[in-house]
């Protein structure tokens, strides 16, 4: 009887044990998870409020990403060099060192070829008296921004230079260049521009007119320079302009003749009349007998001869 009980003593007491076991396990378990749980809670908040706090970073920021941005302070955003080189000329254009502000305007050109640094350019050289680069690159503004809010201004300038331009052939003698610069710009001087002035369409067509004086056609001239008169103009290039264009009008003075060619007439004609005056008196005329007193003279002059 004792040998049978001894197994089922044993057997219950390893079943006593296993489920012993499992309960604590069981236990262990619902610990670990509601630990495990409230921890999780804990940093979602953490890592909420970090994410309102912490400052944006990457492309929106303007900041480089680092390996440290999760928790380095906020630094402040990098310039763009666009707009570094931009404001650096826009400051030396303004202090009236426009060479070196051409240089940093053509730099943020090359980086972003936008209108402001190109009319940045183009004012540079109108201010450093290089004509030719200057009209170029106001030309190039209009083309390339035909509805900025900047092209009455840059055409007006651009006229400003064009005639400068002419004067400057006009004084050269060089008509051809002269006319060529006027022309340019009267086709931007568009009457309905509102930088438009009858003071600026005076001296375009004066200078034109001027040069076509001296190119011709002379009809072009005339005409020219009386659309010229009828526009403002100034009391010196009223002037001016006037006597271009009466000397195209005037009818050419009579050629007068030269007192030399009178001298030599008349001195001609006393050589002639008195040719022809000793051959009268030499070989036509009767000559008269000799007197008793010119014989004596030349008998007593025959005598001495003796």
């Amino acid at each position: 009887m004792v040998g049978t009980r001894r197994p089922l003593v044993v057997a219950v007491a390893a079943l006593a044990l296993a489920l012993l076991l499992a309960l604590g396990a069981a236990s262990a378990g619902a610990a670990g998870k509601g630990k495990g749980k409230g921890k999780g809670k804990g940093m979602g908040k953490a890592g909420a409020t970090a994410a309102a706090a912490a400052p944006a970073t990457g492309a929106a920021s303007g900041a480089p990403l680092t390996a440290t941005s999760a928790t380095a302070p906020a630094l402040a955003p990098v310039p763009d060099e666009f707009d570094r080189l931009y404001d650096e000329a826009q400051s030396l254009y303004t202090s009236g060192n426009y060479k070196a502000a051409l240089a940093a305007y053509e730099k943020a050109y090359a980086i972003r070829p936008e209108p402001e640094p190109l009319f940045g350019i183009a004012r540079c050289y109108h201010q450093l008296g290089r004509l030719e680069e200057a009209t170029e690159h106001y030309e190039h503004f209009l083309t390339a921004a035909p509805t900025h809010s900047g092209g009455p201004r840059t055409r007006a300038l651009l006229i400003e230079a064009l005639g400068a331009m002419g004067a400057k052939a006009l004084g050269l003698a060089d008509w051809t260049k002269a006319a060529d610069s006027y022309r340019r710009g009267l086709k931007y001087h568009d009457p309905t521009d509102p930088a438009r002035t009858d003071a600026t369409s005076g001296m375009l067509l004066a200078g034109l007119g001027e040069a076509l004086a001296e190119l011709g056609p002379k009809e072009e001239a005339i005409a020219t320079l009386n659309a010229a008169l009828a526009a403002e103009l100034t009391p010196e290039l009223r002037a001016r302009t006037d006597k271009t264009l009466h000397a195209l009008t005037a009818p050419p003075p009579k050629k007068s003749r030269s007192p030399l060619l009178f001298v030599g007439i008349g001195g001609g004609a006393a050589l002639v009349l008195g040719g022809v005056a000793a051959v009268l008196f030499l070989f036509v005329l009767p000559k008269p007998f000799p007197t008793d007193t010119d014989l004596g003279v030349f008998d007593v002059a025959l005598r001495g001869a003796r």
